[in-house]
């Protein structure tokens, strides 16, 4: 694609989305270097769509400074799940050439209590655009750069989590078949908010070891896998922890203990009342 092409300026402006999966396939270098060159008002839509791992990889590639002048592009809560990619290193030098204002905002975003979902999740998962098919899906996990995760998570157009595909099912799938229309829907996720303390007996670790974490509007932010979540919570190996089903009753036994004293209690109180207006 060049840039100064109208052709490729009106096709990157009107129709970011399928821009965007077709520039997820290119080199990161190059596509850094076309975005550097398009107006301000192409490039911010289609930077939104792109991937936030493919967008991180691009801007990785520029000098801090020209990285900087493209993030800025970006709406704040889009640069934040960019940001979530970046190195602590780059996380850095990139804050420094920005605005107080404009790092205040994506720190609300990317910033959770030390101890919740979000802090502990990790954003090297796989994640894959609703509307792509088997075929180019597997082609886009051929060379991750990374292990390669046995559940794949889908989102929409704005990043929402739409479901999950497990990479088995991936495989054996028509070639020419959307994701939309082959994934799971009911993904049990996390909100990135929730005190990992409370997360043991979380009902998706009967059936899952990781979860996708979210924010508060479903964004697909990271994941927590169930060992990391363990090892937070109080450096319980593996092997030790309980069954978080056994906990989940057994948490459920005790509410409903507390439950039946305090109406126990009531009722006594009830009682006395009555028998003292006699």
């Amino acid at each position: 694609m060049k840039a100064d092409n109208p052709l490729t300026q009106t096709f990157l402006s009107r129709y970011p989305a399928e821009a965007a999966r077709i520039l997820e396939h290119i080199s990161p270098h190059h596509v850094a270097l076309l975005l550097n060159e398009l107006p301000a008002i192409n490039r911010a839509g289609l930077m939104t769509m792109m991937l936030p791992e493919k967008l991180a990889a691009c801007l990785l590639t520029l000098t801090p400074e020209k990285s900087a002048l493209l993030f800025v592009d970006l709406p704040v809560s889009a640069a934040a799940r960019v940001y979530r990619n970046f190195p602590a290193s780059t996380r850095q030098s990139l804050s420094s050439l920005l605005s107080k204002d404009f790092v205040k905002r994506i720190q609300q975003f990317v910033r959770y209590p030390a101890h919740s979902a979000g802090a502990l999740s990790v954003t090297a998962i796989d994640i894959l655009p609703r509307d792509i098919t088997v075929s180019e899906a597997l082609r886009r996990l051929e060379h991750p750069g990374r292990a390669l995760n046995c559940e794949l998570y889908v989102i929409d157009a704005m990043h929402h989590l739409e479901g999950s595909i497990e990479l088995g099912k991936l495989i054996t799938s028509k070639q020419n078949a959307r994701l939309h229309e082959i994934m799971t829907r009911k993904t049990v996720a996390i909100n990135a908010l929730v005190r990992a303390d409370t997360l043991l007996t979380h009902a998706g670790w009967k059936t899952r070891r990781r979860l996708p974490v979210v924010d508060r509007t479903n964004i697909l932010l990271g994941a927590l896998d169930y060992a990391d979540l363990e090892d937070a919570v109080g450096k319980i190996t593996y092997a030790d922890a309980h069954d978080p089903v056994e906990n989940l009753f057994s948490f459920a036994g005790l509410f409903w203990h507390v439950m039946a004293e305090l109406l126990e209690s009531v009722l006594n109180i009830s009682r006395t009342q009555k028998g003292e207006r006699t």
